[in-house]
């Protein structure tokens, strides 16, 4: 095997890890209402939160794009543990319009969540869409997908090019 297969080889690989760590996720609100008989259609904000009931990590719909029905965000979630718990929601202004992936035991107050970060991973890094649906009725649904980060890839693969350009110029 020469030098160019084995460079080109951790190349692909480089890119394949740096590029892990970018998700979309896209979310559909429903055409329900939630118990107050606000309509989830008219959310304001989505967020998700990590072994906590509380919305951590909080977008306003501006910073989402619309497609159709659906709107979706390209976000990192960070570094967590396959056990983490995920919990992804969205509503309205004063917490009216409120859709969220449920509790793990509502009646002992923890709130948590109930999506473990090891099955978002599984689906996505196998190439298939992790689909979720929010409690409630036609509360909605979400799906988080693996996209890949083509600054990091290109980078990467420029390097390798020059590399591989300066040793075949020192060569001569």
């Amino acid at each position: 095997m020469n030098m160019k297969t084995i460079i080109a080889a951790f190349a692909v690989a480089a890119a394949t890890v740096a590029s892990a760590g970018t998700f979309r996720w896209t979310l559909t609100p429903g055409t329900g209402v939630d118990g107050n008989g606000i309509a989830y259609s008219n959310w304001t904000e989505a967020w998700y939160g990590v072994n906590s009931g509380s919305k951590d990590n909080t977008f306003s719909k501006e910073r989402f794009t619309q497609d159709g029905d659906s709107y979706y965000i390209d976000i990192d979630f960070g570094t967590h543990k396959d056990g983490d718990l995920f919990k992804f929601g969205y509503n309205g202004a004063e917490n009216k319009g409120w859709a969220d992936t449920g509790s793990q035991d509502p009646a002992g107050k923890d709130y948590r969540g109930t999506i473990k970060w090891a099955d978002i991973l599984d689906a996505t890094s196998n190439g298939v869409t992790y689909t979720g649906k929010f409690e409630g009725t036609d509360a909605g649904t979400f799906t988080i997908k693996s996209i890949p980060e083509p600054t990091s890839g290109l980078l990467l693969l420029l390097g390798t090019g020059l590399l591989a350009l300066r040793r075949k110029t020192v060569r001569a």
